[in-house]
């Protein structure tokens, strides 16, 4: 309950600041920052900052403090921008290579290190600087033990 309190809040500021902006064409473009939620298996924050049109580079600091856990992770994003058209609507297509450290609380093995591949779609508004990502996420961890295993979630982030 406290955390859907704490989404929505942040959900209703993150609109408030979007409708107050001045209106801008976003569009995806080198030098863009994001800054935002990730909310999913676990839920947290996360930045990005786009190389070029097709490159970002992307972390995610989340946790799940009711299983004991929190996790840290960076990703090399390869988007495809015009990958999907709808209506006259790009839905980019990414793929991503990263690194994850999971940190676990009062549980042993108190860290676990591994290699992460998301896939997913973006969606960035044209009239206000949002964009929504939706993404699967294959983990495989290789330290200390070789666990596989899967994640995933939705990007809320604000464009500057």
């Amino acid at each position: 309950m406290k955390r859907t309190r704490v989404v929505l809040a942040v959900l209703a500021i993150a609109c408030a600041a979007a409708g107050a902006a001045e209106k801008q064409q976003t569009e995806i473009r080198p030098g863009l920052f994001e800054l935002g939620l990730y909310i999913g298996e676990p839920t947290g924050l996360s930045a990005k900052y786009y190389l070029n049109r097709m490159n970002a580079i992307e972390g995610i600091a989340a946790w799940a403090f009711s299983q004991g856990f929190l996790v840290v992770s960076a990703d090399y994003l390869v988007d495809f921008p015009e990958a999907v058209k709808i209506e006259g609507e790009t839905f980019p297509l990414f793929f991503d290579i990263g690194a994850i450290a999971r940190l676990n609380m009062g549980v042993q093995p108190p860290i676990e290190i591994g290699a992460r591949i998301p896939l997913g779609v973006l969606y960035v508004f044209r009239d206000f600087p949002l964009e929504l990502s939706l993404e699967v996420v294959p983990v495989l961890y290789l330290f200390p033990d070789t666990v596989f295993t899967g994640m995933g979630g939705i990007g809320i982030r604000y464009c500057f």
